[in-house]
């Protein structure tokens, strides 16, 4: 496929390397990458099937240029190439929201039916096409998500699917501010429910069809955050120690509430499982309160409250304050309520 790097499939598998005696899947070396790919799936996504445009609704290369342009392209035009290049992989991309087993046994079933019709001397279907002049299935938007797959991430090469839907939301955002919108669509009510009949080009069936094989084909790749461990809560806390000591031997105490302040915003996000932007929302003058909660022989250990304002998720849109207890000190060794205090 010019211009689409076959890296951007989702069984893409760089440090795969082929094995003695494997039959089940093929490897292949193409753009400096090995391909995945099981038996018999070696040209998915990469030619269209028989019958492939007798369920999906279709238009030419040539049909498609010549709406978006208005004229035929000329093979001397390395940009009129291009965009041929992926209005053919759009075309395809929709044909192949279907598995090779389905669009056969539709096309054997068409088929069937076309000689009962025949038999009985009508025609069984009615002509699938042409569209009419102006018809929008939405291939401008499939074309920028292809251009936009091709760009690079943040960290990898080519953007991942979650990044490049977003070609969608914004071409459907700008559709539903539009005249078109207020125009063209109906809203109607039940008793409980709102619904929008709406004739956004990105809500096509072709373009819900391109979308949905377009994932197939790239897949999703995610990039979790590590979570902290709590070997490394306790180098940080030993640290911590060792600053303190030293600015307690030399009685600065400006230093002395810098690193006071640092373990209270380490190990009160670690054990009160805060998030980073909620951290600062810990009220440090409160603390002097000196919240406790006294421990009982053989019940629960003591516990240090430490007071927090602003706004919270799954609370009203008020400013709460809201009262985050943790233990004094955990059974690894962290030290949470020492630092508060």
């Amino acid at each position: 496929m010019v211009g689409l790097p076959t890296c951007q499939r989702a069984w893409c598998a760089p440090c795969y390397k082929a094995l003695p005696g494997e039959d089940f899947l093929i490897y292949r070396e193409r753009d400096k990458c090995t391909e995945l790919i099981a038996l018999n799936e070696e040209d998915n996504y990469l030619a269209a099937r028989p019958g492939d445009h007798l369920f999906c609704p279709f238009e030419c290369d040539l049909c498609v240029f010549h709406c978006l342009l208005g004229r035929t392209p000329q093979s001397s035009s390395h940009t009129d190439q291009r965009l041929l290049v992926y209005i053919w992989h759009a075309n395809l991309d929709a044909f192949w929201s279907r598995r090779p087993g389905t669009v056969d046994g539709l096309r054997q079933l068409f088929l069937q039916q076309v000689k009962v019709g025949e038999s009985f001397g009508f025609e069984m279907f009615q002509p699938l096409g042409p569209f009419p002049q102006g018809y929008d299935s939405a291939i401008k938007t499939a074309i920028g998500v292809l251009a936009q797959s091709q760009k690079p991430g943040r960290h990898e090469a080519k953007q991942k699917y979650s990044s490049v839907r977003k070609v969608r939301s914004l071409n459907t955002n700008l559709y539903n501010a539009s005249v078109r919108a207020a125009v063209e669509n109906l809203v109607w009510r039940s008793e409980k429910a709102r619904f929008v009949a709406t004739t956004a080009p990105s809500k096509s069936e072709w373009y819900n069809r391109f979308m949905s094989s377009f994932h197939s084909r790239v897949g999703d790749r995610h990039k979790r955050d590590a979570a902290i461990s709590i070997q490394q809560m306790l180098a940080i806390q030993e640290i911590l120690i060792e600053e303190w000591d030293e600015a307690t031997t030399s009685g600065d105490l400006a230093e002395q509430r810098t690193i006071a302040e640092t373990a209270v915003f380490f190990l009160v996000g670690y054990c009160c499982s805060l998030r980073g932007f909620e951290l600062p929302k810990i009220v440090l003058t409160e603390l002097k309160s000196k919240i406790v909660l006294v421990g009982q022989p053989g019940g629960d250990p003591a516990h240090v409250g430490v007071p927090m304002v602003g706004r919270f998720k799954a609370c009203t849109n008020a400013t709460q304050k809201l009262l985050v207890y943790t233990t004094m000190e955990t059974a690894s060794g962290l030290l949470p309520g020492i630092w508060v205090n």
